[in-house]
């Protein structure tokens, strides 16, 4: 894929054509998720009417009704609120719960369109970057894993957006050193923080290694050293905040952090035979621990082929996603 993108960057009618190519995956991927998010009277899945229930407490008491991270949730009561001014309340949260669900994880294609505008490129194919972005663009929207997660797994979906555009303009910040890609960095990480603990999770490895792999590599440690710690106090405070929502979730957080052995209970090997997790499930091609591990392996193999004629960040960003893609894959950790 970094052939694919390593082109020329389109001029501006190209660009708008790329922004046109955007336009369409978005609405692709939109009509993807209505088809799921709309076909049944209410919300479907197991976990649907939590989300319903936790918009209908904030509404009617200002707070959650259960513990667990409070963006999406006040976001779906916010948007409720004002539905609730033309149709009853009920039907306004459903309508909210349900649009939410099939829009936001959609703008997934957003920062998969702007990593494909960033990279540089040579050559003389102009239309190299529309090519990219529609074939990146509509695996992102329309994986079976990102459908899988309509109703049941919303604040996954929603927070995965949220983690791409963090990442990438820390990305922006590393190569440019721009005030304002610091300033939307860190609203980005604030909301993915805010929004699901696993993503939170899958953000602050990514985060740690590309601070690791760049204070070690990048000549102005100084500054590495800066942005880190700007992380690190914004994970303090935001952390902090969720605690009063959620001390379960921050505790469990927490406990992985000082005590990395509890990732490894009921790892994927350990399974018995048979029960779709042990090692024939890992070894399959469907299962999406092989495709993280092959990604993770591409990457690194591509960091190390390509590494003299890439850029500092683009070989930190490669490195990060890569090792992070191997670590959540491994089959060595628990399902959770």
């Amino acid at each position: 894929m970094i052939s694919i993108l390593n082109r020329q960057l389109p001029k501006s009618k190209t660009l708008l054509f790329s922004a046109a190519v955007l336009g369409l995956v978005v609405i692709t991927g939109w009509l993807l998720r209505y088809q799921v998010t709309m076909s049944t009277q209410y919300p479907a899945g197991v976990n649907a009417a939590y989300y319903l229930v936790q918009a209908r407490a904030v509404l009617e008491t200002g707070t959650l009704g259960l513990p667990d991270f409070p963006l999406l949730f006040y976001t779906h009561a916010a948007l409720a609120g004002i539905l609730s001014i033309f149709m009853p309340q009920e039907t306004a949260i459903v309508a909210v719960v349900r649009w939410t669900d099939t829009l936001f994880p959609v703008l997934l294609a957003v920062p998969v369109f702007l990593f494909a505008l960033s990279f540089p490129r040579t050559g003389k194919s102009k239309w190299t970057p529309v090519l990219a972005i529609l074939i990146v663009g509509l695996i992102a929207v329309g994986n079976t894993s990102l459908l899988r997660m309509s109703s049941d797994f919303q604040k996954n979906a929603a927070a995965l957006p949220l983690s791409l555009t963090f990442v990438f303009f820390l990305y922006q910040s590393l190569s440019h050193h721009r005030r304002r890609d610091y300033i939307l960095a860190g609203i980005f990480f604030i909301l993915t923080l805010l929004t699901h603990i696993g993503v939170a999770a899958l953000t602050l490895t990514i985060t740690t290694l590309i601070a690791v792999i760049s204070f070690f590599t990048h000549p102005h440690r100084k500054r590495t050293l800066v942005i880190l710690a700007g992380l690190f106090l914004t994970v303090c405070l935001v952390l902090t905040l969720v605690y009063f929502y959620d001390p379960t979730r921050i505790e469990r957080l927490l406990e992985i952090v000082f005590d990395p052995s509890g990732l490894f209970g009921s790892s994927t090997l350990s399974q018995a035979p048979g029960s779709n997790q042990g090692l024939a499930s890992f070894l399959s091609p469907n299962s999406n621990l092989f495709l993280g591990n092959l990604l993770g392996f591409i990457g690194i193999v591509i960091a190390i082929v390509h590494h003299k004629t890439m850029r500092p960040a683009e070989r930190t960003l490669l490195w990060a996603a890569s090792l992070t893609a191997l670590f959540f894959a491994s089959p060595l950790l628990g399902g959770q």
